[in-house]
């Protein structure tokens, strides 16, 4: 660690053509346009780098709290899942002439990648992506000339849509764990893969005819399932998010 700081001779800035993207796409810049270039602005003589360097980092990371008795202990994790890193310019004197320089760049986003996402209610759970770029610096005294920024990448719709159903029979009691016989219900929805903003469309069919109990409600909910594991190991399964809708109620004849 340098004793003194790369912004003392200039700065580095980065932006690109859009701020999300989709596995597999391209995070493409272009000379015609100011979107998607890298900005450098030398004000000062005296640094001594000459390698321009562009990087990708995708981290994942999760936090909760376990309470036991009157204490209690907070599992963490963090993993880096992706990183990819090139040089975009090399300069042949590593002493940096005062100006300005732009520089695009060109990334291929891997297919696999996860979706970006966050949720911090009552635990943490994150998948982030940042593009980093840095004039490294060939003295030990003097830091890099850096700088980042957040990018969304989200993942595309890759398998085959088809309807699906599920059907589920209950065995129902009442006091005293008295059978009246069972209950089914059959759900069906037109695809099984939806997109955050997508109408979802949901027809359900109940067989209560060999049933002694009579129907008064039935309620509709859609739920969020999360895993979220430690670097210790530990696993964590909680609904994080319940959206109830107003089901039918039926007349008592």
């Amino acid at each position: 660690m340098g004793n003194k700081q790369g912004s003392e001779f200039g700065g580095i800035m980065l932006r690109t053509k859009k701020t999300i993207y989709f596995s597999g796409e391209f995070v493409k810049c272009k000379l015609s346009t100011i979107l998607g270039n890298i900005y450098l602005h030398i004000i000062k003589s005296g640094y001594h780098g000459n390698v321009v360097q562009f990087s990708i980092v995708g981290k994942e990371k999760t936090e909760w709290e376990v309470s036991i008795g009157k204490g209690g202990t907070t599992h963490h994790g963090k993993n880096v899942f992706y990183e990819d890193s090139f040089v975009i310019n090399t300069y042949l004197n590593e002493n940096l002439m005062v100006g300005q320089f732009v520089f695009p760049f060109e990334l291929e986003l891997p297919l696999d990648l996860l979706g970006s996402f966050y949720h911090s209610y009552g635990l943490l759970a994150s998948v982030g992506y940042k593009i980093k770029v840095r004039i490294i610096s060939n003295s030990k005294s003097v830091n890099n000339i850096k700088n980042e920024q957040e990018i969304i990448i989200r993942e595309p719709i890759q398998e085959i849509l088809q309807a699906s159903s599920e059907k589920v029979t209950s065995n129902l009691t009442t006091w005293c764990c008295k059978q009246q016989v069972f209950c089914s219900i059959t759900s069906k929805a037109e695809k099984n893969l939806y997109q955050s903003g997508e109408l979802f469309n949901l027809t359900y069919d109940i067989d209560n005819s060999y049933c002694m109990l009579n129907l008064e409600k039935d309620d509709v909910i859609i739920m969020s399932r999360l895993i979220i594991r430690s670097n210790s190991g530990a696993q964590k399964r909680q609904e994080v998010n319940q959206t109830p809708y107003l089901g039918v109620e039926y007349k008592k004849e």
